[in-house]
């Protein structure tokens, strides 16, 4: 199921916030919604109708934007040099969120 980034499966940490969407949590949706878009598409283009392409195309560059997004969020880890320009206010960024 993974890609982007490839260090296999992402999770999310025990100790987050789960009343935030942090980038970890972030990450693990996309990675599950990338998953069952794909699935999707595979469906599409073995039961999809003759001349029916609208479903499929619609699905594939939903597809394409979501692993775009991945690949944005696996380049883009908060640092401790980014982390204030990103949030605004000095701090330090997590290390186990990859």
């Amino acid at each position: 199921m993974s890609e982007p980034g490839d260090g296999g499966p992402l999770e999310r940490p025990a100790d987050e916030d789960h009343d935030l969407l942090t980038y970890g949590e972030a990450g693990v949706r996309l990675q599950n919604e990338i998953q069952a878009l794909r699935d999707e598409v595979a469906r599409l283009e073995v039961e999809a109708a003759p001349g029916v392409t609208e479903p499929l195309e619609a699905a594939r560059a939903r597809l394409t934007l979501l692993e775009d997004a991945a690949q944005r969020n696996a380049r883009q880890p908060i640092t401790d040099d980014n982390f204030e320009a990103f949030f605004g206010y000095r701090g330090t960024a997590r290390r186990n969120t990859t």
